[in-house]
């Protein structure tokens, strides 16, 4: 009996140890999740933050781990999105195109299914086109018909590339086009254009400039030489704006702080710019307001940013 008594304690305490046992065991589990979790979140954002700025190598590198460590999940499908996003920036559209239709295997419906499935059908679409068009060009006669087919199949391929975001080879082809066929009947719109793609695509105003200029030169009486004039006028008067705004923050930022906060010190906005503090706010303000103006997104962007950094909320 007393055996028994005592085999009955032992049992019931192994079942009173697998009891509390249990949630320890369960509890390391969720932690564990969890902690996976966090560390896809961080990789993620790493990723993330690497796309932001532009360094795609990097972010690629990211992007690929998170596809090898966490298979199936849904930061491997974000990645593989992003991936295809990298690829068609980069102008490698048969990687961009694998990386989108294993997106759409792998979600239906949804903002990133339905973002994949467009951008394929846009890189497919606007290839077509440039196919389609350099075969025409290709097999000109010679004839005044097959010329006017070849200028306009030129002018097709020029438009696929730069809404495909490869802008200097349109610039190139647009170039082509005017040199081959100086009669074509769009030559002044299409100088305006190349005005256009140096100025808010690639943000070089200089070689922009030279374009505007060409069209008001060689075709004064057109309408697109009074669209270039206005435009160089307008961008001429915001980028003045602008640099007086930085001269005005040169004029009020003191020197001496400045030197304290290089050495190491601590500088408050008051010690930095005193009572034009808000003035300088604003100054920033404008200059990013100008650059949005002209559709130059990445120098807002930065004087935003340049904001933060020199009047932070303290």
């Amino acid at each position: 009996m007393r055996s028994e008594k005592l085999s009955k304690k032992e049992e019931s305490g192994e079942m009173m140890s697998r009891k509390l046992m249990v949630p320890a065991v369960l509890a390391l589990v969720s932690a564990f999740i969890i902690g996976c979790g966090v560390m896809k979140g961080a990789m993620f954002q790493n990723a993330e933050r690497a796309f932001e700025r532009g360094d795609y190598e990097e972010a690629k590198r990211l992007y690929l781990q998170i596809i090898e460590k966490y298979p199936g999940s849904e930061f491997a499908t974000k990645a593989k999105f992003r991936l295809g996003q990298i690829y068609e920036r980069e102008f490698e559209w048969d990687k961009a195109i694998k990386y989108f239709d294993e997106v759409t295997k792998e979600v239906k419906g949804g903002y990133l299914d339905m973002m994949a499935r467009s951008e394929r059908a846009r890189i497919q679409r606007e290839r077509q086109v440039i196919t389609r068009a350099q075969y025409i060009y290709d097999n000109n006669p010679g004839t005044e018909k097959g010329n006017k087919a070849a200028a306009q199949a030129l002018h097709d391929m020029a438009q696929a590339y730069e809404r495909l975001g490869q802008y200097e080879k349109a610039i190139e082809t647009y170039r082509k086009l005017i040199k081959e066929f100086p009669q074509y009947t769009n030559v002044p719109q299409i100088l305006y254009q190349i005005g256009n793609i140096y100025f808010y695509k690639l943000y070089d105003y200089e070689k922009g400039w030279q374009a505007y200029m060409e069209v008001i030169k060689k075709y004064p009486d057109s309408e697109f030489a009074r669209y270039a004039e206005r435009t160089l006028k307008d961008t001429d008067r915001i980028l003045k704006e602008i640099a007086a705004q930085i001269e005005t923050i040169k004029k009020f930022r003191k020197e001496v702080a400045m030197k304290f906060e290089k050495a190491g010190r601590h500088v408050t906005q008051a010690d930095k710019y005193g009572i034009y503090t808000d003035q300088i706010a604003q100054s920033y303000i404008a200059i990013a307001e100008g650059w949005r103006k002209l559709k130059n997104y990445p120098n807002a962007i930065k004087a935003y940013k340049e904001l933060a950094d020199e009047l932070p909320f303290e």
